[in-house]
């Protein structure tokens, strides 16, 4: 249940003040306030909470010259915005702000920016390792201005921010931000004319319920209704005059963020215990909520952990859940590969002519018929992979070709045979190629005569006792209880229902990939387990037995992952659900700080593990 709390809407400047008094005098706080209206008259609504927090201060009915002051002022003594709104336009401005006493390492406070300078702050903050803190719009809808505060990012706080959206346009970004895993509106500032500035992150207050553009008494309805059902409004804007007002609420179970709660599961020896430390700050430094880690030496399993640092709306991650693989995948093309090459009598040459084996012919570039199979393991297809990957392009290309449905993987092939030229002769230069792990499954599927996966796992996965590796599915649902939830911000047009306009999670096709039809690139799915039993009987890179002093690393929206055979007969391998970490400079590598850590702790304790 929520904390004790009071709220109201539509008071005076003058009861507004008498509210401040009462309310600040027996120990509630404001967690929200809001300023509308004309600035003659301006209306206020706020929400208080009963707790104790820092030290804290507020202001409303100021001019912008008035605020900047409050600003000037208070952040010398240690404070900065907690809560800003603002209604009216420009010098006139009404501003209403609450302050506190906290320190972050870098703070920024802006206001009376256009929306081109808002959304340049926005997006230089990220790069920044800030977050907006809190924002106002206001102005007119021929000058809308706005206010924020960003500040840093403690602990990589996930959010995109959508600084001018109709009522409908609202609504719809909203259909497709809450389809992020846990994703909530944390700010949904109003302007005068029913347009929304609105920040969503996934920071989890437990079930939300979420209203705007209702008026006053709908809104007071809906105030009703969701605090009978223990909720409270802890974000809470308004615009507009009297009762043409349109108010924005957002009310959950609680009003501050629920705690991340760290968990392990699985086993290691004595040996390894210094592991859980290193992915430990690893992930809490970059906000990661789900990752494992296996090690094995010598074909026996030393250390085999699920690692999880979530809310408790969470599941606990187990060592035999399944991560997406990314590039990690294409360890297992040439692991089907390989068995297809040590068939008797020979199926497959590494010479032969991949689209020769598919019966293509007549191509774009004539040279597409001397590409072998050889060359695409090498990734000396010839593809112009760096100018375009039609992996992430597979809605357009299903769109091209007339199609109301996703591409298939031989509709895919057919595609890039009939239509794009090669950038170099095949064999001749290496330009690393998601597409040819994808011509490689339909080459393995068709001298098999059998589906890639079901190939797979009958000769290579069954054969080594390797049971936690499947495809993994594209759409959000259904999904199986031993995935972990993929985690990327990003939102585009599905490459699965092509005929909606709707936008969906990278991490759902909204990347432009369907991971079924990708599976030999990025498609594939499997623990950090299922990996190091792989690449202790596969080539980790490469085609052929164990590859000592090899590894093969693997990014895409929803996963990074990584996979190594060393020279200390180690093999070991991790899975994370996000690649979406804290940024640095031209030259930092965040996982490679991660790589590196683990690396030197298992040079250092070889003679232990």
């Amino acid at each position: 249940m929520p904390v004790p709390f009071v709220a109201y809407h539509g008071v005076t400047s003058a009861q507004h003040q008498a509210n401040f008094n009462k309310y600040s005098g027996d120990g509630f706080r404001m967690i929200s306030l809001s300023v509308y209206g004309s600035t003659s008259s301006p209306r206020y609504a706020a929400v208080w909470a009963k707790e104790s927090g820092p030290a804290w201060v507020a202001a409303h009915g100021i001019n912008a010259q008035g605020y900047q002051n409050f600003f000037n002022t208070w952040t010398a003594k240690g404070y900065i915005p907690r809560i800003i709104s603002a209604t009216g336009a420009g010098s006139s401005a009404v501003f209403a702000t609450v302050f506190e006493k906290v320190k972050f390492p870098a703070m920024i406070g802006r206001h009376g920016m256009s929306k081109s300078q808002f959304d340049a702050q926005n997006s230089d903050a990220k790069k920044q390792n800030l977050i907006l803190h809190t924002c106002a719009a206001y102005g007119s809808s021929s000058s809308r201005l706005y206010a924020g505060v960003w500040v840093s990012n403690i602990g990589n706080t996930k959010w995109l921010v959508y600084s001018d959206l109709d009522a409908a346009g609202y609504q719809k970004q909203f259909n497709a931000c809450i389809q992020l895993p846990y994703y909530t509106p944390e700010i949904v500032s109003v302007f005068e004319d029913n347009h929304y500035c609105a920040l969503f992150t996934d920071r989890i207050r437990g079930s939300f319920v979420a209203k705007h553009n209702i008026g006053p008494v709908s809104y007071q309805t809906a105030f009703d209704e969701q605090v009978a059902a223990g909720r409270i409004p802890f974000t809470l804007d308004a615009g507009g005059v009297g009762s043409g007002a349109k108010f924005a609420v957002v009310f959950a179970e609680t009003h501050t963020p629920r705690p991340r709660i760290w968990r392990t599961n699985g086993t290691g020896i004595p040996a390894t215990s210094g592991l859980d430390s290193i992915v430990k700050s690893f992930m809490q430094k970059h906000g990661v909520r789900y990752a494992q880690l296996c090690v094995g030496k010598g074909g026996s399993i030393k250390y085999n952990k699920a690692l999880t640092w979530a809310e408790n709306s969470y599941k606990t991650a187990d060592n035999s859940d399944l991560f997406l693989l990314a590039s990690c995948s294409k360890l297992f093309v040439h692991a089907a590969i390989r068995e297809l090459y040590n068939k008797s009598p020979k199926v497959l040459e590494p010479t032969d002519k991949a689209y020769g084996i598919l019966g293509f012919s007549s191509p774009k570039d004539s040279r597409s018929d001397d590409i072998t199979v050889k060359n695409l393991l090498e990734n000396k297809g010839g593809f112009d992979a760096k100018g375009y990957d039609c992996t992430y392009d597979m809605r357009n290309v299903a769109i091209a070709l007339g199609l109301n449905r996703a591409v298939t993987k031989t509709e895919l092939a057919k595609y890039m045979y009939k239509n794009k030229n090669l950038l170099d002769d095949p064999g001749t230069v290496d330009n690393y190629c998601n597409y040819g792990y994808v011509l490689l499954t339909l080459v393995i599927e068709k001298v098999s005569g059998q589906n890639y996966f079901n190939f797979l796992k009958k000769e290579v996965l069954d054969k080594i006792g390797v049971t936690e590796v499947k495809v993994w599915p594209t759409v959000a649902s259904p999904r199986s209880s031993n995935e972990v939830a993929t985690e990327s911000a990003g939102l585009g047009s599905s490459a699965v229902n092509i005929t909606s306009s709707d936008q969906v999670p990278n991490v759902y096709g909204g990347d432009g990939m369907v991971k079924e039809v990708a599976a030999g690139s990025c498609g594939l799915a499997s623990s950090a387990l299922g990996m190091v039993q792989t690449i202790r009987n596969y080539a980790v890179w490469g085609t052929g037995g164990r590859a000592n002093g090899s590894a093969r690393s693997g990014s895409t929206p929803g996963s990074s992952t990584l996979a190594v055979s060393n020279a200390d007969n180690f093999d070991w391998a991790y899975t994370i659900n996000t690649r979406d970490f804290l940024k640095g400079g031209e030259d930092y590598e965040p996982l490679k700080e991660l790589n590196d850590a683990i690396t030197k702790f298992l040079a250092d304790n070889k003679s232990k593990i």
